[in-house]
């Protein structure tokens, strides 16, 4: 799909960084459901720091395709395109990071009475990074096959949005939690749903990319 010369580098460095971004959101994903089923624990602070290496690798990775991309890519506008691509992906790794330094300075607790509902969301905004996984990994090898993934993205997005509208609502409701906690979660909602947000994103870039290739 793309022509560049050593173009299989650039391909197994980009594999490279998406399965460090999948790591890094894994670790993410199982920090915060140790946060919700144990509270403040030990599980949570070490998941939180291995996900953050992980974020720094990804980091690391990104500028190394930058290298490769400038100084052996000979097609510009190939290099421009996973260049661009990459910077939108690797938001991704970088909110999740983010999410769990909030938490941890902020010592926020999960209510066990919105448990199911943090569960929920974690879980859905999670799946809709993984199938951008599956997606990110077909442009180099079956881009035709990309265009359910996407769909199935922005259905898991909307689904997404939804269910931050009922946490929030949820915790604003609550006689149980006190009002400064209630703005603190409301804004860690607010921010586990960017991920399926950032992950629409990516999908929305993948489908012009593969349009403008196919052309």
């Amino acid at each position: 799909m793309f022509s560049w010369r050593k173009g299989h580098v650039v391909t197994e460095m980009v594999e490279e960084y998406i399965s460090k971004a999948d790591q890094c959101l894994g670790l993410f994903k199982m920090a915060l459901e140790a946060r919700i089923k144990k509270g403040d624990c030990h599980e949570f602070d070490e998941l939180a720091q291995k996900a953050h290496i992980a974020e720094s690798t990804c980091d690391d990775i990104r500028r190394r395709v930058e290298e490769e991309l400038y100084e052996k890519a000979l097609i510009p506008e190939s290099r421009g395109d996973i260049l661009h691509l990459l910077e939108k992906l690797d938001k991704l790794p970088n909110k999740a990071d983010a999410i769990l330094f909030e938490v941890s300075a902020e010592l926020l607790l999960i209510p066990q009475v919105l448990a199911k509902e943090f569960h929920q969301l974690v879980h859905t905004n999670c799946e809709c990074f993984q199938l951008l996984v599956k997606a990110v990994r077909l442009l180099f090898t079956a881009p035709q096959e990309m265009r359910p993934l996407i769909a199935d993205i922005d259905k898991l997005e909307s689904s997404a949005d939804r269910l931050e509208r009922e946490v929030i609502r949820a915790i604003f409701a609550s006689q149980e939690i006190a009002p400064d906690q209630k703005i603190l979660l409301k804004d860690l909602v607010i921010q586990i749903s960017k991920i399926s947000d950032l992950s629409e994103n990516v999908g929305d870039a993948l489908s012009i990319l593969v349009v403008k290739r196919m052309v």
